[in-house]
């Protein structure tokens, strides 16, 4: 019987990728997991067979073969730092120990890889170790605190699962160039600086910022796969604290990139200026009850994160340094230099 590998959220920016790496680089039979959409499945291969469920249903694998699949990729879940309770209960906890469950039964299982976040680490400052994390100094959001959970759940409870943790840092571009095909919080603060929307910023000017490229993920999440490498264990998919930019050298660049723009250059708009979490509230609360849906949406995803712009962090890498191949982080400047470029060349995806 030929191997498979099952990908859950298939359809996502991550699991796209890993549908089409698979695919492209290995023998592998793909079993693209997703949710039930009108839209055919953008990839068509002899290998690939693309089923539909809910992570909500009570048995979403029921219709899957365990006999044939050695590697599973845990992609689904919902990524938004503004996600309500209930949902990330149920997708992103109850949802990832559905599929911890569908693994035990899975005879031929060689791996499972669960995508969670860097921000699993919550509220936690200083130095951030490749290893499981308690709860204990809290979360900015539903998001993390789910994510957490889910870890610390496969962990303790599911000691016999071939499992690693795949921490990742905030993808801000597909690659090097600066392309950006998924658009999250850091885009959504980038466009409201670039329209003159909002002046002020939460965060402190020295915060390290941990951002990566959809590229990296993507050969890292191969080599994982692939390679023969320390199980049950954490690996963080992410820079050096060395190998990043701080927020307040983010917005340096950002706009000196803004300001080559004639159309940005006409508003004359000032860098914003950093304030405190209460200060921010405030003005986010003013901005919410008087401007229109754009910003609104925008500030909604901003203000769940905004905690963790005034934490310092500092991520260790050394297990996902020994696993990546060719191992290299981007000069953090001009990579975000290139992706605001392209965010403005394209209006943010809208030209």
């Amino acid at each position: 019987m030929k191997r498979a590998v099952l990908i859950t959220g298939a359809d996502g920016y991550l699991g796209l990728r890993l549908v089409k790496d698979f695919l492209e680089r290995t023998d592998y039979d793909v079993l693209a997991f997703i949710r039930p959409k009108e839209k055919e499945f953008p990839v068509s291969h002899p290998r690939l067979t693309v089923l539909t469920g809910e992570l909500r249903e009570e048995n979403p694998f029921r219709t899957l073969d365990v006999n044939k699949i050695e590697l599973i990729f845990h992609s689904a879940s919902v990524t938004r730092f503004n996600i309500e309770e209930d949902l990330a209960r149920e997708v992103n906890y109850e949802g990832a120990v559905k599929v911890f469950r569908f693994a035990e039964n899975c005879p031929h299982l060689k791996k499972m890889i669960y995508l969670s976040t860097v921000y699993a680490a919550g509220l936690r400052t200083g130095t951030i170790p490749e290893e499981s994390l308690d709860a204990s100094a809290g979360f900015a959001n539903f998001y993390e605190q789910s994510k957490n959970r889910a870890e610390n759940t496969l962990i303790n409870e599911f000691p016999k699962l071939p499992w690693m943790i795949a921490r990742i840092a905030t993808i801000i571009a597909d690659g090097d160039n600066g392309t950006v095909t998924q658009y999250n919080v850091v885009h959504n603060t980038l466009k409201l600086l670039y329209y003159g929307l909002i002046s002020l910023l939460p965060g402190k000017n020295e915060v390290p910022l941990y951002f990566v490229t959809g590229d990296f993920i993507t050969q890292a999440f191969h080599d994982l796969a692939m390679k023969d490498v320390e199980m049950r264990r954490v690996y963080h998919l992410v820079h050096k604290r060395k190998e990043t930019l701080t927020l307040g050298r983010l917005v340096d660049v950002v706009h000196e990139v803004f300001e080559k723009d004639p159309g940005f250059a006409t508003r004359r708009v000032l860098k914003p200026l950093m304030v405190d979490e209460p200060t921010f509230k405030i003005m986010a609360d003013q901005m919410n009850s008087f401007s229109g849906g754009v910003v609104q949406q925008a500030l909604q995803s901003i203000s769940p994160f905004a905690k963790q712009l005034f934490i310092d962090k500092d991520f260790q890498n050394d297990a996902a340094v020994a696993v990546v191949s060719g191992y290299r982080a981007p000069n953090p400047e001009d990579l975000v230099r290139k992706t605001a470029e392209q965010l403005v060349a394209t209006k943010w995806g809208r030209k």
